[in-house]
């Protein structure tokens, strides 16, 4: 099947060291159809006692049924120590050795990912990583333990062709939601934190089916002496942040997608006007032959009306990245002052995108801001996954 992308720039250029919103989108990858192998993460600390081990047990079988025959999957859990649980193709063998998990221990997610690396580094096919957690990651004495080198774990996973998907189990307040997103985030995989355990299987089923599997990966780079990329974001079918290394943008779409990426246009204009190639953007996708597409931009004069003209696409998509980035910033404060103010930045950006279901929403959050009172941590993230999702689960 062929690779088409198609981009589009957020408005005219007509200064130097300006800025610019380049949208690409991808239409005809093929699906990946080949089998899977699925490492699961199932954390059982001292704190998964009680009703988040049987949670977490649910919602591994909801993953289970949803692998095919012909998939793999190799259960790991992890407190203190890591022990494989199972490894099989799913079915009655998973389910009796979920029974035979035990919350207790520390929450050692560094020793969980080096044994889940060493299993997929076998493998051939598609490669998935699940994550189920409901604290923070610490270390043999129980102390927090850095999060960096965890995150450059994932982010290293990534560039193998890893995709994960990571689920916070229970309240909030119990680990750090930013850290679970920016890790799934590092494999360019999907996040699902402070999810009602009622929804939690569902959910779950859906990042491995739909978010991961039957995925082709695409990277992306901007060749240009006058362009830079700041920044890069996947806007379908989820919003959430891509890295950005080396200049290249990576990311897994099934039958197509869309990023939109922050450009800085660093070389000096001169006198010239009308369309201009600043650069190429090559595109590789999974099986397919490479392609080399000009970035032309339409330069005009500092005094033309055309440079104030946004495209009103791409700026729609620019909405949703910082409705998306607002709702994060908002989601790390306890601040009530600044909660107030980020939630009338959020108001009126859910009125660009024209989300009824939102804006009654942030309606009712103002409402008690207006009292002096700070929102709730879960309803502060539950805001963040909604923002991510395009508004489907406000």
């Amino acid at each position: 099947m062929t690779l088409r992308a198609e981009i589009g720039w957020d408005r005219s250029a007509s200064t130097g060291d300006s800025e610019h919103w380049l949208s690409v989108a991808f239409e005809g990858l093929p699906s990946a159809n080949a089998p899977a192998s699925v490492a699961i993460l199932v954390d059982t600390s001292t704190s998964m006692v009680g009703d988040r081990l049987e949670q977490a047990r649910s919602a591994v079988s909801s993953l289970v049924r949803a692998c095919r025959p012909e998939d793999r999957v190799a259960v790991f859990s992890f407190g203190s120590e890591v022990r494989r649980v199972v490894e099989a193709h799913g079915g009655e063998e998973v389910a009796d050795a979920l029974g035979t998990l035990v919350a207790g221990g520390k929450t050692r997610l560094d020793l969980a990912m080096e044994a889940a690396s060493a299993w997929l580094a076998t493998r051939t096919d598609a490669r998935h990583l699940v994550l189920l957690t409901d604290g923070d990651p610490t270390d043999a004495d129980g102390r927090r333990a850095p999060t960096q080198p965890l995150l450059d774990g994932a982010v290293a996973l990534g560039r193998t062709g890893v995709r994960a998907a990571v689920i916070g189990l229970g309240r909030t307040e119990g680990y750090d939601p930013a850290f679970l997103r920016a890790f799934a985030d590092g494999c360019g995989g999907t996040s699902f934190v402070g999810v009602p355990p009622s929804l939690l299987a569902a959910r779950a089923l859906t990042a491995l089916r739909t978010g991961q599997a039957d995925s082709a990966d695409v990277t992306l780079r901007v060749e240009s002496g006058e362009l830079t990329v700041i920044e890069a974001w996947r806007v379908t079918p989820r919003v959430q942040p891509l890295s950005t290394v080396g200049g290249a943008v990576s990311l897994a779409t099934a039958n197509g997608g869309m990023i939109l990426a922050r450009c800085r246009f660093t070389s000096t204009l001169g006198a010239a006007r009308g369309a201009r190639n600043v650069g190429i953007l090559r595109v590789e996708g999974a099986s397919t032959p490479a392609l080399e597409i000009p970035l032309t931009l339409d330069l005009v004069g500092p005094t033309s009306m055309e440079q104030n003209a946004l495209d009103p696409a791409v700026d729609r998509l620019r909405v949703r990245v910082e409705l998306a980035r607002t709702a994060a910033l908002r989601a790390a404060s306890e601040d009530a002052e600044y909660q107030r103010r980020l939630t009338r930045r959020m108001s009126d950006l859910v009125e660009l995108v024209g989300d009824p279901r939102a804006t009654v929403r942030i309606t009712s959050e103002l409402r008690q801001l207006a009292s002096g009172t700070t929102l709730d941590r879960d309803a502060r993230e539950a805001a963040v996954e909604a923002a991510r999702d395009g508004g489907d689960d406000a």
